[in-house]
């Protein structure tokens, strides 16, 4: 497998131009670059936004969707990283029994900061230790709003999810490409108009499932987003009214440029002869995927006792045990996962047997 060359991630606090990175730990390095460069960056102006959705049937389709790798959806849930709007949906983990999501994602770009090309790193940066400095530097913060929307419909059994999930799949791959990227200038109708049709794409398949099914079926709506919605979507119309406000509401952040969402990574071995191009685990990539899925299992299952402790009646002494036990068991192999995971480096081969000691453990509960 070939070293990891420049990369681009979605923001993660406290990354600063010029800043290092360590890709296969996700840990934030240190400054190497002068203060001077690091203040007067080149400003690219973007007004860029860009919306798309798509039929989600699992959890590892929907990472991929928001461009989120096993790795970091699995430090994301643990608590490890925080990510603006894609990291709330991530952790916001539930049962899918019960519901066919439709996935909407929006991101508006207003400025990428990026270091000058020609400008040098302080000097001897790179006779620093390996484990402060990690392997890429970033060399670009791009800046806006992030909004992804979870459309759940919800259904009353498996053969109408069957039905539901059925329909909407053929109804998509029958609809020309759903995704739309334009300028934001709302004093153009260049714009209005691509959104119209982004959003008529979206309502119709909604419509369309809705008519299609029958009685039966109803929608929530779950927000997450880098701004607050201006008020709680209910409906399909209300959902695309916020989607449509979502650049503007974003641009009153920050004196305009919004937050930061996204870097540029570069390798350190681009600066300096001295650092070593590293190489991921390729070994660790399907273990991730299924430590993934079972941390997911073990966190949903988490939920549900909860819920389940508190409907337990107080006097209730063998049920109470029951739920306790039960809690005690997953609680203590979420710990266990969450360690690893914390100690994850995806270049160590330590880190596989980790992982799979981990979803070992994960075993079989009530």
């Amino acid at each position: 497998m070939m070293s990891v060359g420049v990369i681009i991630l979605p923001y993660i606090i406290p990354m600063l131009l010029g800043r290092t990175f360590d890709i296969f730990t996700s840990q934030v390095g240190v400054d190497i670059f002068p203060q001077s460069t690091i203040q007067s960056p080149i400003h690219i102006q973007r007004s860029f936004v860009s919306s798309d959705f798509s039929v989600i049937r699992n959890d590892s389709e929907a990472r991929q969707f928001l461009g989120v790798s096993d790795d970091l959806s699995l430090r994301v849930k643990a608590g490890v990283l925080h990510i603006a709007a894609t990291g709330d949906y991530l952790k916001d983990v539930q049962t899918r029994e019960n519901y066919v999501e439709i996935l909407v994602k929006s991101q508006y770009e207003t400025v990428s900061e990026t270091l000058h090309g020609t400008v040098d790193p302080i000097q001897d940066w790179d006779l620093q230790s390996p484990t402060y400095l990690g392997t890429h530097y970033v060399r670009t913060v791009t800046y806006g709003g992030m909004m992804v929307g979870s459309l759940r419909l919800h259904v009353s059994d498996d053969a109408q999810k069957e039905a539901v999930e059925s329909f909407l799949l053929k109804y998509f791959r029958l609809q020309t490409y759903a995704k739309v990227e334009v300028q934001h200038q709302p004093s153009e109708g260049r714009m209005t108009r691509e959104y119209h049709s982004f959003e008529d794409k979206l309502k119709r398949m909604v419509y369309a499932v809705e008519e299609r099914v029958g009685s039966g079926l109803s929608m929530q709506i779950k927000y997450y987003s880098t701004v607050t919605a201006p008020h709680v979507p209910q409906d399909i119309d209300s959902f695309l009214a916020i989607l449509e406000e979502f650049p503007d509401q974003a641009a009153k952040l920050n004196g305009g440029r919004g937050v930061p969402l996204k870097v540029e990574l570069v390798p350190l071995h681009e600066l300096s002869a001295r650092m070593i191009a590293m190489r991921p685990n390729k070994y660790l990539e399907k273990t991730l995927e299924d430590m993934d899925g079972k941390f997911n299992d073990l966190l949903v299952t988490h939920a549900a006792i909860r819920k389940m402790s508190e409907k337990t009646k107080p006097d209730d002494y063998k049920e109470n045990c029951e739920v306790h036990d039960l809690g005690d068991d997953i609680h203590g192999k979420l710990d266990i996962f969450k360690d690893v995971i914390r100690r994850l480096d995806t270049a160590s081969p330590a880190s596989l047997y980790d992982s799979k000691r981990a979803i070992q453990v994960r075993g079989t509960h009530t």
